[in-house]
């Protein structure tokens, strides 16, 4: 009776010290901004070459469900100004899978890593839509200002493919022609958070 007592009493002490290390909330809100320079591009429209279009931008808006103490899964809607395409200004805007994998250094730092598969669509100067596909990988830390918000930094890799056709403008107006432009970017952001 009295081993039943106490692996009772280790199990509830185990339980409670588990509790105590997940963090509060079990659902987050973020809200995210970065910027995103090119270090790699291909891809193009017939003979015209994509290149380097300059510094892009991206917002992304996400909810995520901690799953585990470590892990949260959820959902992230990103998206991207001077996007890829086979010229600058275009802009794309996704739905993404998002997991995160994060732990206490402190308590109110926990470094992360976070994997954000995306499918988009990227709007293009000319007015057509192609379609694509990306992912981010990013690591960063979450400060906690209090026990609900955060403030979060990163830094990552965004991997972009869009393809589609581009009609040339009058007074060529060819057939259209197939396109894609393959992009990699290396990034850097900050965003906010809520837990509720």
């Amino acid at each position: 009776m009295m081993r039943l007592a106490l692996a009772c009493l280790f199990l509830t002490t185990s339980i409670a010290a588990a509790d105590d290390e997940k963090p509060p909330g079990d659902l987050t809100v973020g809200l995210g901004v970065d910027a995103l320079e090119v270090f790699s591009t291909s891809g193009g429209v017939a003979t015209t070459k994509a290149t380097d279009q300059g510094t892009a931008y991206g917002v992304t808006l996400y909810a995520e469900y901690r799953i585990t103490t470590h892990f949260s899964l959820g959902v992230a809607i990103p998206t991207r100004e001077n996007a890829p395409g086979p010229t600058s200004n275009a802009y794309s805007v996704g739905i993404a899978l998002r997991l995160r994998g994060d732990f206490p250094l402190t308590p109110w730092l926990r470094p992360f890593v976070a994997i954000t598969p995306e499918l988009g669509v990227a709007h293009l100067p000319q007015g057509v839509w192609w379609n694509g596909h990306a992912v981010q990988v990013a690591g960063g830390g979450r400060f906690d200002l209090t026990t609900a918000v955060s403030v979060i930094a990163w830094l990552g890799l965004d991997f972009t493919s869009y393809s589609g056709d581009l009609t040339p403008p009058p007074p060529d107006p060819q057939m259209a022609t197939a396109g894609s432009v393959r992009t990699a970017y290396f990034g850097l952001g900050a965003g906010l958070e809520y837990r509720f």
